[in-house]
């Protein structure tokens, strides 16, 4: 991709996310003052771009670490596994520090990744995003049941974490994202160090190995940038699911296929992808509000039925 057309990607995204941080703090579901429309809507912008970029950024990574188009923390159970482990820590072990909550959300999903793996290893590799994504859905049922359970047996527990088991932004302060900030830029960092091992393993596991690089190496890595990415953005706001899926989708036609400019297009993506749909849960159902996670949802679900068409068909 010329110079030129990745200026005129950049713009383009730019005006999109610029677009939707307009309408995120200018429209809501209710009026509002002027100080409170600084004070909350534009709190739960900040978060609505911080958490939708982690999650484009961690979909991108795993994608191009699996060369699987279907990857998402998502659909692959990492968020399920993410959920499960701080409804645990703070239910049933009573740990109030957001920060350790984040660390131990990054075990669960590096526990549920390693599965994932596990379970799709010997499969053969044309049948493997589908099967991942079949192994996902299992591991999701399994960890939404037990976080259910777990707090159905909670009364307190459940009412603090009723809003955040769906994903959405609001109500959240920036303040939030303080205590996860190291994860969320660990992830990031170690992602974009990534970019031309995840473009080694475009060719192939065997082509990336005869370039020199460590394959097991990258895999793992890549894991771990996802999971930090995943645990961090969930630990905030709750299971966001197809944003992963949908960014990376979204960015490559805008920049191409290198991950130098597909990882942060990515990024970009993600974090329109969740405001928008913010805006678009406030004013669906007023003077209620319909939660950013299911409004992604319904625009993520029908996009991943397509595509498993296409690849059915091709």
């Amino acid at each position: 991709m010329s110079g030129r057309s990745r200026a005129v990607a950049a713009a383009v995204m730019l005006l999109a996310l610029g677009a939707a941080v307009t309408l995120s703090v200018a429209v809501g579901a209710g009026a509002l003052s002027t100080s409170g429309v600084l004070q909350a809507r534009t709190d739960r912008t900040v978060v609505g771009l911080v958490v939708g970029a982690a999650l484009g950024l961690a979909g991108a990574t795993l994608q191009g670490s699996s060369r699987n188009p279907l990857a998402d923390p998502g659909l692959l159970g990492l968020t399920a596994g993410a959920v499960l482990t701080v409804v645990v820590a703070t239910a049933v072990l009573g740990i109030g520090s957001s920060s350790l909550v984040g660390v131990l959300a990054v075990v669960g999903v590096l526990v549920v990744g390693v599965l994932v793996h596990l379970a799709t290893r010997r499969v053969p590799v044309a049948r493997r995003p589908e099967t991942s994504v079949l192994v996902g859905a299992a591991l999701t049922a399994v960890c939404s049941s037990a976080a259910t359970g777990i707090l159905l047996t909670d009364r307190g527990a459940l009412d603090q974490l009723r809003s955040w088991q769906v994903g959405s932004s609001a109500g959240r302060s920036v303040g939030v994202l303080l205590p996860v900030a190291l994860l969320l830029l660990g992830g990031v960092v170690l992602a974009l160090a990534l970019a031309p091992g995840l473009d080694a393993l475009a060719l192939g596991d065997e082509a990336a190995s005869a370039l020199g690089h460590d394959v097991g190496r990258l895999h793992g890595l890549a894991l771990l940038a996802a999971a930090l990415l995943t645990a961090g953005a969930t630990a905030v706001a709750g299971p966001f699911g197809f944003v992963g899926f949908l960014a990376p989708h979204a960015a490559r036609p805008l920049v191409g296929t290198g991950h130098l400019a597909v990882l942060p297009a990515s990024a970009g993506c993600g974090a329109a992808f969740v405001v928008i749909a913010d805006v678009v849960g406030r004013v669906l159902a007023p003077p209620g509000e319909v939660p950013a996670g299911i409004t992604v949802a319904l625009v993520g679900a029908p996009a991943l039925v397509l595509l498993l068409r296409r690849r059915t068909l091709a």
